[in-house]
């Protein structure tokens, strides 16, 4: 076994299980040791996080997909609560207020967040090309609560809004590759 240095966790192995001894008087060596040192089992899935965060935080495609799935969802949901608060007005009334919404903060935070862009393409620029895809969007979730609305009368605001969902959630991929190649996104190389 590896002697540690000071303040470094020890890890040793027993059978499939990792333990670890965050203190200074000397290495775990056996489950039995865990047990009558009172010390802590430590399952390594900080180990694990710190890698998914890692590999999430880097700039090639799947950092930036995480990362604009995440703010997807975030703005799905600010659209959501829009949604829900306008449906009174009618459901197109409601996407209309929902989408302008939500697409603004969408856009600001894909050309900051997900692609880092801010040094790069303007709050103008981004508001533009992301929008100009949300005006794509947009049309296309009209069209589908018109044709929900003819098929399914008095299906509710839950339904327009799970039509809504299954719209948004395909015209999203298409977004993310119009978007990365909109905001000059590109995976860096090794060289």
């Amino acid at each position: 076994m590896r002697q540690r240095r000071a303040g470094q966790a020890q890890w040793c192995s027993t059978g499939d299980r990792r333990w670890s001894s965050r203190r200074d008087d000397g290495p775990v060596t056996s489950a039995s040791d865990q047990r009558t040192t009172g010390r802590v089992l430590v399952v390594p899935v900080h180990r694990a996080a710190d890698r998914l965060v890692r590999r999430l935080s880097r700039d090639d495609g799947g950092g930036q997909f995480f990362r604009f799935v995440a703010v997807g969802g975030l703005a799905n949901v600010l659209y959501a609560l829009l949604f829900l608060l306008t449906a009174g007005a009618g459901a197109q009334a409601a996407n209309l207020v929902g989408a302008l919404a939500s697409s603004v903060v969408a856009n600001e935070l894909h050309r900051r967040l997900t692609f880092r862009a801010g040094g790069r393409v303007s709050w103008h620029t981004a508001q533009w090309e992301g929008g100009g895809l949300a005006l794509a969007g947009m049309v296309a979730t009209s069209a589908a609560l018109g044709w929900v609305a003819t098929v399914a009368p008095g299906r509710g605001a839950l339904g327009d809004l799970a039509t809504v969902a299954v719209v948004t959630g395909a015209i999203g991929l298409i977004r993310f590759v119009a978007l990365r190649w909109a905001f000059g996104a590109r995976t860096p190389r090794c060289v």
